[in-house]
């Protein structure tokens, strides 16, 4: 019957034929399922803004741009490594995985053969934890198809006003109050800080300096006062008299905001313990355009 049925020049294939042809057709069309769901992820990586996809103006993010740009589209591993236990049984599971493409669920006696792809993310020493028989070489190797290692805050100091305008939008949007920037001289001192938190304590201190700003500018004192304080480096470009007077501004207002963090605000309080009058100390807060009402209920 299946004979009178085909065509002229038609041929028909039985057995171990027809299931390679079949498996021939089903691999392709997974390969075109594949295709446009990466073609979709990249277009969408491609038209994401700068305010939902902050990369920064150094060259080394510039590249890591580049990276995540290239990378994004194929099935490719990633490992991003940077600063901010792992149990080896989880280990060996997940090298299987990333071995043979097949997992086992749990309560389910067969193995299914899965398409993944694995980006990790890691702040530790992975060398470092291979020697000390903590990681798994192997996996080390699997992992380390790709990798992108982003660099700390503190070697990208010329990023930090994109990255506090970016904070600074957030910030508003979940406190619902109007900021619209971080003075020049905020800006300074967040230039001149370690940020040994990187982007999650920078983050932070943005939404504090949303908090306790009584206007439409986060200044200086509604920094912490670790990050004021670290304003009185010596920038040698400066001159020696200018350094200075900037340096004794700058111990000055970090003083004063000491003295009225552990007084809450009450001048009288701070100016006892800064052992001085209430009337200096009152001039030294307006030289220096501090409020004690950011203080007000917020001893330190």
């Amino acid at each position: 019957m299946l004979w009178q049925l085909k065509a002229e020049r038609a041929e028909v294939m039985g057995g171990r034929g027809a299931k390679f042809l079949w498996d021939l057709m089903e691999e392709r069309r997974r390969k075109q399922e594949l295709e446009g769901q990466y073609t979709l992820a990249l277009r969408e990586l491609r038209s994401l803004s700068d305010t939902e996809f902050i990369i920064g103006g150094t060259p080394g993010m510039k590249e890591i741009g580049v990276l995540i740009t290239k990378v994004a589209p194929t099935p490719t591993t990633v490992l991003l490594r940077g600063e901010s236990g792992t149990g080896l049984e989880m280990q060996a599971k997940l090298l299987r995985v990333l071995q043979t493409g097949e997992i086992k669920p749990v309560g389910d006696a067969t193995t299914r053969r899965v398409q993944l792809r694995i980006i990790a993310a890691t702040n530790r020493d992975l060398e470092a934890a291979i020697r000390r028989g903590e990681f798994r070489a192997d996996l080390f190797y699997r992992f380390n198809t790709f990798t992108i290692t982003l660099p700390p805050l503190r070697e990208r100091a010329e990023d930090i006003p994109i990255l506090a305008a970016h904070f600074l939008r957030k910030a508003e949007a979940k406190v619902n109050k109007k900021v619209e920037r971080v003075s020049p001289e905020a800006i300074q001192c967040l230039e001149r800080y370690s940020w040994p938190g990187n982007l999650r304590e920078l983050e932070n201190t943005i939404e504090r300096g949303v908090v306790l700003a009584p206007s439409g500018q986060i200044e200086v004192e509604h920094l912490p006062l670790h990050i004021q304080s670290a304003g009185l480096k010596v920038d040698h470009a400066d001159g020696f008299s200018r350094a200075k007077a900037r340096m004794i501004d700058a111990f000055e207002r970090d003083a004063l905001c000491r003295y009225l963090g552990q007084a809450a605000g009450n001048i009288s309080q701070a100016a006892a313990l800064a052992r001085m009058t209430r009337r200096t100390f009152h001039r030294l807060i307006l030289k220096h355009r501090i409020s004690p009402r950011t203080f007000r209920g917020k001893p330190v």
